[in-house]
């Protein structure tokens, strides 16, 4: 970038981290609480595992069908 524009500073991973994603989850958040809300009934599923480092997860779906019948799926 400094050949393009010499000025131009490129953002650090903290603004990514602080700014941009931060944003971005609350506006995931907000528009997954609205499809939530709009659906008639939701259905929660779950799968937990451990990784070859014995490392645990879980990941929990909801799923849901919108007023056409589309079936949605989300990771909460």
């Amino acid at each position: 970038m400094n050949e393009v524009e010499p000025s131009y500073m490129i953002p650090t991973r903290n603004y990514f981290r602080d700014v941009v994603i931060k944003k971005q989850c609350e506006e995931v958040g907000v528009q997954l609480r609205k499809e939530l809300n709009d659906a008639k009934w939701v259905a929660v599923t779950s799968d937990m595992w451990s990784s070859d480092a014995k490392v645990n997860y879980i990941t929990i779906t909801a799923h849901y069908t919108d007023e056409q019948f589309v079936a949605h799926n989300r990771v909460l």
